[in-house]
């Protein structure tokens, strides 16, 4: 992963999508390496969580003392949005949702495999078993098999 910046948050969209304000510019920033379910789908078990996950990220921007990104190799998603790490007070948020079973791991193919990416993805895939093993979040619905075709790409 590349330079740290340092961000204000504009808005919260949903779990892992926010907009940004950076060097006088705004940008849309899809946190890389995660999904988390739809706030609008027909499934309302997926918009329960959807809601959980963006109420999440909103309460700790909200409490935040620093917030900042890292932008990923791959840079830009197919919408023009700007993929990155985002870290609320050093923590990265993605780690945060994946512990607490907000979103799902999602690794594309395409991106370089570069040994910070792989170790980013590789914790995260950590983060995940361990939010299954509890059950926790959206795998407390895996049986009921609850949008698993988003479900995590292995290394």
């Amino acid at each position: 992963m590349g330079k740290t910046y340092k961000v204000q948050v504009l808005k919260v969209v949903d779990g892992d999508t926010i907009h940004i304000r950076h060097n006088h510019q705004r940008e849309i920033v899809r946190l890389v390496y995660i999904d988390t379910p739809e706030l609008f789908s027909i499934n309302m078990l997926e918009q329960t969580i959807a809601y959980k996950a963006k109420q999440f990220v909103k309460e700790l921007i909200e409490k935040a003392k620093e917030i900042s990104i890292q932008i990923a190799p791959s840079s830009r998603d197919k919408g023009g949005r700007l993929l990155a790490m985002v870290f609320i007070n050093g923590q990265a948020l993605q780690e945060l949702l994946v512990r607490k079973g907000l979103a799902w791991v999602r690794y594309y193919w395409k991106q370089p495999n570069i040994h910070t990416v792989r170790r980013q993805v590789e914790t995260l895939k950590r983060l995940e078993n361990e939010a299954k093993r509890k059950q926790l979040g959206l795998w407390q619905y895996e049986q009921e098999n609850f949008r698993l075709k988003y479900r995590a790409i292995s290394l």
